[in-house]
């Protein structure tokens, strides 16, 4: 004698619509975890940054993204450079490869602007941080190729590279196109 098979219940997608509710949960948990991640005066930062986004970046990826690299790559208090933290930054750059692009450095250039007229300097220089990383990484091919080139450096044109990168020589470049 068989077995008849059981209906198979199908009413768990009558509540499915057709608006994309579950990626920005997914999203946003993905955000809150990662900045669970990050201690008291980065995520401090984070935070900061994130709110005074909320002029300039149109939605919540991008947002909590670009405020989550500027922490993450701020260089750790009293370092001259934020090159010891490639790791992270190789890391963040690859999982969110729009951080890269143009429109996320014109934001933080724009973001940055605005902090210097407020005299909001140390959020500012922060900013200007993470446009200097993020202009070196697109003009050495990456931030794969760009730390592993100065993460140490074995040239002179690296170690070159490095000193400018340390000044912050490509992110100062780059706001001042942004600016005139």
């Amino acid at each position: 004698q068989q077995a008849t098979p059981t209906p198979m219940d199908y009413s768990r997608f009558d509540k499915i619509g057709d608006d994309d509710d579950d990626d920005d949960d997914a999203e946003q948990s993905v955000f809150s975890e990662l900045g669970e991640a990050l201690d008291s005066s980065r995520e401090a930062l984070r935070r900061k940054v994130e709110s005074l986004l909320e002029t300039t970046a149109t939605d919540l990826a991008t947002k909590s993204a670009l405020a989550y690299f500027v922490a993450v790559q701020w260089r750790e208090p009293g370092s001259a450079c934020n090159h010891g933290r490639h790791v992270e930054i190789i890391q963040l750059l690859s999982r969110w490869p729009f951080l890269a692009e143009e429109t996320s450095t014109a934001r933080l250039c724009e973001l940055a602007s605005e902090r210097f007229e407020e005299k909001d300097n140390s959020t500012a220089l922060c900013l200007v941080e993470a446009i200097n990383t993020l202009e070196a990484c697109r003009r050495y091919d990456g931030a794969l190729a760009f730390f592993k080139a100065i993460c140490p450096p074995q040239s002179t044109r690296a170690e070159a590279m490095r000193d400018e990168y340390a000044k912050q020589t490509f992110g100062q470049l780059r706001l001042k196109r942004h600016v005139y």
